[in-house]
């Protein structure tokens, strides 16, 4: 059997329906999360032992008009997999998913770490969005 991996990903997510994000989220990592308010909105958390993830509002990102900016939530979190496969998979479907509601899910990139956290330089991670 594979060694097991561990995976960092984090991205951005377009807008701030919290409770759509919230419901995403909670079918993909297979559990409850929690959203709470917090000082600065709405944050969504969950952690099991294969899945972490933190969900947070970001502020907003410019539109091309300096008085129109577009919200959007921070993503990140953690996956415990057999391969490194794998973790790709359910992320990309997680990007599936949150497409399906119509949030859109960039620069979602990943990196493997070693148990500790710390990025294994020689392994890459990818960008998946």
């Amino acid at each position: 059997m594979a060694d097991i991996e561990y995976v960092e990903y984090a991205g951005v997510l377009d807008g701030d329906d919290h409770m759509t994000m919230a419901r995403v989220l909670e079918v993909w990592a297979g559990g409850p999360v929690r959203v709470a308010l917090h000082f600065f909105g709405w944050e969504i958390d969950y952690d099991s032992e294969i899945v972490s993830l933190y969900a947070q509002p970001g502020g907003h990102l410019p539109s091309g008009n300096d008085r129109d900016q577009e919200p959007y939530y921070l993503l990140s979190g953690s996956l415990t997999t057999a391969t490194v496969a794998e973790a790709e998979g359910r992320l990309r479907a997680l990007i599936a998913a949150f497409g399906k509601v119509g949030i859109g899910c960039r620069q979602l990139e990943y990196h493997i770490v070693d148990e500790n956290g710390r990025v294994l330089e020689e392994r890459e991670g990818a960008v998946l969005s």
